[in-house]
């Protein structure tokens, strides 16, 4: 791919990564591994990795997602990595606390694109 179209592409992700789970703040001060792919279509989704290898596909206003079976075969790869941030994460918990604590400097920074 073109390298204009990666970072129209990285763009549309908020600056972050495409095709790498990584991790971010939840907006509520916990963390959440994500990650960001374009489809067929080069439209942008985020995937969330949750438990056990589970992802959720938000699709925000998308109808549809055209996948490619070179896209589903990177999204397996991007599960495996995921459960190795979350595994990463694990000492982060706070059973004492029943919250993440010190995890901070984990999270991915959006790259400024310009």
């Amino acid at each position: 791919m073109h390298e204009t179209v990666k970072k129209m592409l990285q763009l549309v992700a908020g600056g972050f990564p495409l095709d790498k789970p990584i991790i971010i703040d939840d907006g509520s001060g916990c963390p959440s591994v994500v990650a960001f792919f374009s489809d067929l279509e080069l439209d942008v989704f985020m995937l969330r990795f949750v438990d056990d290898g589970a992802v959720e596909l938000v699709t925000d206003d998308y109808e549809h997602v055209a996948f490619t079976a070179d896209i589903l075969t990177s999204i397996e790869f991007m599960i495996e990595d995921a459960d190795e941030l979350w595994r990463t994460l694990d000492p982060f918990w706070s059973d004492k606390k029943q919250h993440w604590v010190g995890w901070e400097h984990l999270a991915t920074a959006p790259e400024n694109i310009e």
